[in-house]
């Protein structure tokens, strides 16, 4: 079953129900949606009632969800508190805001929930990364020197957020297994955010068995690739088996959440890797086309997805 995330229409409406309209007019070939951190509370309360009914179906929900009542929608993130920081009150409201969303994912009839959990502290040097590949200098000297330090630097001070994600994650692993709710580990778009390709290996050894798994984004796979960091070409492959859901976009370059069908991803290779249980949703920018985003869905449905 294929769903969209609300983050192609979230911006478009000014309210739940406003929200749940704009899926219905957009008429996709869709099994259900994934409710996104740009929902504020206030909608979430308006439309409870009818997507517990699973009208739509909720198939997932991006961390955090709802948005906090004291945030500022147009600042809503995935990375809104961190596991990784270094004050232990927001690692502690990081805990607390994902158990409320694995809740509400149980109450909503969801399969998932999906996690970004935190980075090493250090300089992301993606504006000169993204300057470089855009002069076509991705194999530059200079480039080559900038992924050598990066590879340095977050070797040097990956540990201890590592260990905080590994304690965060301890907490609500039960959580979500005893109310039947999969916790996808998210890879990420930059290379300075957890976890990296080993590190997903390590959280998956930890809690074999548990409700943690992989999520992957074939965007933020696709990017770092293209910037010369081949260990996260190949993710999907190395841990399907323990694939939670996926996030499927397009890739223009580095551009990513694009139509299904306008970049260079290239779909019929992924589809193998994914079992009939892995949650699959369709994550777009809110910019995308109508006529692009429903041509590209209903090509990936004719691909099997």
């Amino acid at each position: 079953m294929l769903g969209l995330s609300t983050s192609w229409l979230s911006t478009r409406s000014g309210s739940g129900p406003g929200l749940l309209s704009e899926v219905e007019k957009a008429e996709l070939p869709i099994g259900g949606i994934e409710l996104e951190y740009r929902i504020p509370a206030g909608w979430d309360k308006e439309i409870r009632s009818r997507l517990r009914r699973g009208n739509p179906r909720v198939l997932s929900i991006h961390n955090f969800f709802p948005l906090p009542d004291d945030r500022d929608p147009k600042k809503a993130t995935g990375d809104l508190f961190l596991v990784t920081s270094e004050d232990p009150e927001e690692r502690r409201l990081a805990v607390k805001h994902t158990i409320n969303t694995i809740q509400i994912a149980e109450d909503l009839g969801a399969r998932a929930v999906v996690l970004h959990i935190g980075r090493v502290p250090m300089e992301k040097r993606f504006t000169e990364m993204k300057k470089l590949f855009s002069e076509g200098n991705k194999d530059s000297p200079e480039m080559e020197q900038i992924r050598l330090e990066l590879r340095e630097e977050r070797a040097a001070k990956f540990r201890q957020p590592l260990d905080w994600v590994l304690q965060a994650l301890d907490r609500l692993n039960q959580e979500a297994f005893r109310r039947g709710i999969r916790l996808g580990v998210e890879n990420r778009y930059y290379f300075s955010e957890i976890p990296g390709p080993e590190e997903i290996g390590i959280i998956l050894k930890e809690f074999a068995g548990g409700a943690v798994g992989y999520w992957h984004d074939v965007g933020h796979s696709h990017t770092l690739s293209l910037l010369g960091f081949p260990e996260f070409e190949n993710l999907l492959e190395r841990y399907h088996e323990n694939l939670v859901g996926i996030h499927l976009h397009d890739s223009q370059g580095i551009q990513d959440h694009r139509a299904p069908g306008t970049g260079e991803v290239d779909f019929a290779k992924i589809l193998p890797w994914l079992g009939p249980t892995v949650v699959r949703i369709v994550e777009l920018k809110p910019d995308e086309d109508p006529g692009q985003v429903r041509k590209g869905i209903k090509s990936l449905v004719e691909m099997g997805f």
